[in-house]
């Protein structure tokens, strides 16, 4: 069994929209589990005809339930719908899934099984059970790997440790179960779960004890440990190697674009699609109307997330650099300001007041530690009240940043708007690569664009064919999900 997936499109994307359409860029790099990486791979797609809507991927290189690359995926789509114009963007939308979901040669009981197996695997050894992930950093390090053959109990720790969170898992199962046992419908849940998965827990939890030299005993607490993971989140994105899918443009009745992304997975319970969010431009209808990002919290009680702004500035996968230029503030702050930040001010005011009050006329040494111990005994509020308003400063600063963008962007023509697409995406990929050692993002940039009145078009491509070297692609046109 491989440890992941083959390769990942380890991406910086954008998608910028206002009213007139949509500019899409993406790099060109794809990264494989050996380290490699090739800046060749297509990310962007269009449909057959001249319909206005454009596909973008970003994750995992392939459609994990059948394991078929997203380019024959999408090729084999656009053959379907042909020329075809839909009512509204999200009818391509469901079209899509539809079509993958059902189609025969795309979907595969042995790859989704290996897929599941393989994803349980990686989130038990990376997330839950780091003793394991620590264990195979050392044996990948060129300095650390043969440390256990000097000192045996190095070796000795991490197995303990290792062993001592499957059994304080195992035990926090059996509480769980035993406090959801009253809910029936959990209950039939976890069996049909159980039933069509025991065979992939199985597989996974013997691959997992080989890996990690456990002992025998604990392949059957893993086993179990991976059939109710299974059921408790099977559904969810966040532990399995997943595609982010884009689709933005038009639908043949609108007059303003729209964008939806959605995340593609293994398929556990009939949920190979998830995590749908909708993007649209609202036009102004009110004089108090900024044109600021909007949530729409009835549509959550859908399971849906919608956003609603006079434009939308949409990263996707590596975007840090993105985000710091939008905002203003770097992901890697976020951390020091929101936790350690608070702590600090907390120090500093605490000392500078009891510093004043020790200077204050007709305060005594009595009144001095009663007020000593009122702030140790309330350290905690009084730290809680700092850090909220440390996150209130944060979002307010981000989102004034992220607007002036937005005001902006909401009336810029069209190739202002790819221009800036562009612009974002070099910037991410050339801070990758001086920033982090290995050149995840990069590679020449593909940039689209998407209008009612032009459909797609191709702004900037890294692939073209050559009419004179291909006559025959000329006389008898196929459908290819990379036609320029």
């Amino acid at each position: 069994m491989t440890n992941k997936t083959p390769y990942q499109t380890m991406t910086s994307q954008i998608a910028l929209m206002n009213h007139l359409g949509v500019a899409l860029a993406s790099d060109s790099v794809v990264s494989f589990s050996s380290g490699r990486n090739y800046s060749t791979v297509n990310k962007i797609f269009s449909l057959a005809g001249r319909q206005p809507v454009a596909i973008m991927i970003s994750g995992s290189a392939n459609y994990v339930p059948g394991d078929v690359a997203w380019e024959r995926v999408v090729g084999l789509f656009r053959q379907q719908v042909g020329d075809r114009e839909f009512p509204e963007l999200n009818d391509y939308v469901n079209a899509f899934q539809g079509f993958v979901t059902t189609h025969e040669t795309l979907n595969s009981k042995k790859k989704n099984d290996l897929a599941i197996q393989e994803d349980l695997i990686e989130h038990f050894t990376n997330r839950i059970i780091t003793a394991a992930s620590a264990k195979e950093e050392m044996a990948y390090s060129s300095m650390l790997r043969d440390l256990p053959d000097y000192l045996p109990e190095v070796g000795d720790y991490f197995s303990e440790a290792i062993e001592s969170r499957i059994d304080w898992l195992d035990g926090w199962r059996k509480e769980e179960l035993e406090r959801l046992s009253s809910d029936e419908e959990w209950t039939n849940h976890l069996f049909t779960v159980s039933k069509a998965h025991r065979h992939n827990a199985k597989e996974a939890s013997a691959h997992f004890i080989r890996r990690h030299d456990c002992d025998r005993q604990s392949r059957r607490k893993m086993e179990e440990l991976f059939i109710y993971h299974l059921a408790k989140f099977g559904s969810e994105m966040y532990w399995k190697s997943n595609t982010t899918v884009v689709f933005a443009g038009f639908g043949e009745n609108q007059i303003t674009p729209e964008l939806t992304q959605m995340r593609v997975g293994a398929d556990v319970s009939d949920c190979s699609f998830a995590d749908f969010e909708y993007h649209e431009i609202r036009t102004r209808e009110d004089y108090l109307d900024d044109g600021a990002i909007e949530r729409h919290k009835e549509e959550e009680n859908e399971g849906r997330k919608k956003w609603s702004g006079s434009a939308m500035l949409t990263p996707f996968a590596q975007s840090d650099e993105i985000q710091n230029i939008l905002t203003g503030m770097h992901y890697d702050n976020h951390k020091t300001l929101r936790t350690w930040m608070p702590h600090y001010i907390f120090e500093e005011v605490k000392q500078d007041l009891l510093r004043l009050l020790e200077e204050t006329e007709g305060v005594g040494k009595a009144t001095m530690n009663r007020v000593t111990d009122a702030l140790e005994k309330n350290s905690d509020s009084l730290t809680s009240t700092i850090k909220e308003e440390v996150r209130r400063g944060i979002y307010e600063t981000r989102k004034k940043r992220r607007h002036t963008f937005r005001s902006v962007t909401s009336s810029v023509p069209m190739e202002e708007l790819a221009s800036f697409a562009r612009t974002l995406v070099s910037l991410e990929a050339q801070i990758a690569h001086y920033s982090k050692r290995r050149r995840t993002v990069g590679g020449p940039i593909d940039l689209a664009t998407i209008t009612k009145e032009d459909g797609f078009l191709w702004v900037d491509t890294k692939q073209a064919i050559d009419e004179s070297k291909n006559p025959r692609q000329l006389e008898n046109r196929r459908d290819s999900a990379n036609l320029r």
